[in-house]
């Protein structure tokens, strides 16, 4: 259906009558009618120099500032195989991963909601701040960053050799997904932004300050 009336064919018509009609049944707060993207947003953005690299990566609410926070934090240490042996390799990649994923899920949202910008995320002072709270010799523990454990989400880049790249993401996230699938069109539901809070950061300020749970805005 799709290849014969491309992206109407999935968001008009019965495949997208069964997936709402489907996640109203579970109790979600879904429209009558989902419609599609109608304008992209375009963004520049100048790239980011790390050991003598230039790094890209998309700006929020896109996750690639994690990325370069993770890149900028490894980048104070020597992770070459006579610098560091493949123990405290894998123990720093880890730490650098806990703050950056704590950042994600604290600090970057909508971008027209954040009250931080990308400059100030990654500003070295900040870099520096995070590097020196890792400690060699032990692990931080995970509740100090309130991040969630990673399910299983299979990424694949290939590029041939007229740079021609094609980039594919599994957005059902844990190995089955959310394990329901809407009965006629037999898709299955994502739940690829289960680690992330849909709230932007400034509505999680306010939620805070009054009390209500983040997650399900009640008194918990």
């Amino acid at each position: 259906m799709i290849a014969k009336k491309g992206r109407a064919g999935f968001y008009e018509g019965a495949v997208m009558q069964d997936l709402v009609s489907h996640l109203r049944e579970l109790g979600g707060p879904t429209p009558r009618r989902i419609s599609p993207p109608k304008a992209a947003t375009m963004s520049s953005r100048s790239p980011h120099p790390i050991r003598g690299h230039a790094v890209h990566e998309i700006p929020p609410n896109g996750q690639g500032i994690g990325a370069l926070i993770i890149l900028k934090i490894l980048s104070h240490f020597d992770m070459s195989e006579s610098g560091c042996d493949p123990v405290d390799r894998i123990h720093l990649m880890a730490e650098a991963t806990k703050a950056a994923y704590w950042v994600r899920d604290n600090k970057v949202g909508d971008p027209t909601a954040m009250r931080e910008t990308p400059e100030s995320i990654l500003d070295d002072k900040r870099i520096a701040e995070a590097v020196a709270k890792i400690k060699r010799d032990r692990a931080q523990p995970q509740s100090r960053y309130d991040w969630e454990e990673h399910k299983d989400t299979t990424y694949l880049t290939v590029v041939d050799r007229d740079r021609n790249a094609v980039s594919f993401i599994n957005s059902l996230f844990q190995s089955f997904g959310s394990a329901s699938a809407a009965r006629r069109a037999a898709c299955c539901c994502t739940i690829a932004a289960s680690p992330s809070r849909p709230a932007g950061p400034s509505e999680r300020d306010r939620s805070a300050q009054s009390g209500r749970c983040t997650r399900c805005s009640r008194r918990c």
